[in-house]
């Protein structure tokens, strides 16, 4: 166990952990609704510090992050637990069964970033699980990766506190949120409950307004409970209203899995009508995941129509960007890559 350094204390003992949004209010000897932090005789500390679940090294597009150093491979590490409950989770055995750890099979952060190093990674990224119920690893990762070039990426759910992207904010370069719905409805038919979604999609311009990190959304499609035409375009319109019209908005396939192996995986059709509305709605850059279409994951100059970056799977096949613009009539893209500033890693 770690002492955490996120929380409050509050009446006879009780703690308020302020990782994530749901803020929850704990008596000792409890965890919250993650089942990672706990109280201990009044302090709040974290039982997964250091014990990793997964470790993969993966295309930067895996992520998915389509504007942000393609074709770079990325140091993919998840833990245990999860604040949400999604009801299509595929990383259920990780997020929503929390092993019993011992404190001396922990990783230290010394000892991640330099596998990373060993294995030529270009950066680390917190993802397979949710990141934001344990800020304190990932700003000792992030900071220590830093030091060493590395560049740091956060593939969440958006649950994080302000307070919590201020934490791990100065060394969080990129913010690859999830967009599952506008509404407290639509996030109970997912199966997500006491959340409110304004404080995902504010905690997202945070991140970006506050601390500068790339963007890119993710929507995944599900049949009946978040497909309707008017939710997907509350989606866009928020992404061009309150991040930028070339905010990638990464539409994905749903597939069947945990409580909603009874619904059927999104059919094209459905994926096409969002990026119609989408492109409607004025956002440059929409990408079909999940399944394979002829333009659905390449990059097109908003601009000239130019295909810039031809992708196959995650596999890059040609980038015709330079210095983050299209070579054919030098639009800036709003893609990040290593010869679009000095050093990136600073």
């Amino acid at each position: 166990m770690k002492l955490c350094g996120l929380w409050l204390e509050d009446k006879e003992n009780s703690v308020i952990c302020t990782a994530c949004i749901r803020r929850c209010k704990i008596g000792v000897g409890r965890t919250g609704a993650c089942m990672t932090r706990k109280n201990e005789g009044g302090k709040l500390y974290s039982l997964t510090y250091g014990h990793i679940s997964s470790i993969a090294l993966d295309p930067i597009e895996k992520k998915p992050l389509f504007h942000f150093f393609p074709g770079s491979h990325v140091y993919s590490v998840g833990g245990w637990g999860c604040n949400f409950g999604c009801g299509m989770c595929q990383n259920y055995e990780i997020a929503h069964i929390v092993p019993g750890l011992r404190d001396e099979d922990a990783l230290s952060p010394e000892e991640l970033v330099s596998n990373a190093l060993e294995r030529n990674a270009d950066g680390m990224a917190f993802t397979y699980n949710e990141p934001a119920i344990w800020p304190e690893f990932v700003r000792d990762v992030f900071k220590l990766a830093k030091k060493h070039d590395l560049y740091t990426v956060l593939v969440t759910n958006g649950s994080s506190t302000k307070e919590s992207i201020d934490y791990y904010g100065p060394y969080c370069d990129a913010y690859r949120v999830d967009i599952k719905g506008m509404t407290d409805i639509t996030l109970g038919r997912i199966g997500i409950r006491g959340i409110d979604p304004s404080e995902i999609l504010e905690g997202t311009i945070w991140a970006r307004d506050r601390w500068g990190m790339h963007v890119e959304c993710v929507t995944n499609i599900i049949p009946t409970v978040n497909d309707s035409e008017s939710e997907l375009r509350a989606i866009a319109t928020w992404i061009r209203d309150n991040l930028g019209p070339r905010v990638p908005w990464h539409i994905t396939r749903f597939y069947p899995a945990l409580r909603f192996r009874h619904l059927m995986p999104t059919d094209l059709p459905s994926l096409e009508m969002a990026e119609r509305i989408g492109r409607q709605i004025g956002l440059s850059y929409i990408y079909i995941g999940n399944v394979h279409t002829q333009r659905g994951e390449n990059t097109y100059c908003p601009r000239c129509q130019a295909l810039i970056i031809e992708r196959e799977g995650y596999k890059i096949k040609q980038n015709l960007s330079a210095m983050g613009r299209c070579t054919r009539c030098g639009e800036l893209l709003g893609i990040t890559a290593s010869d679009t500033r000095e050093s990136y890693r600073s």
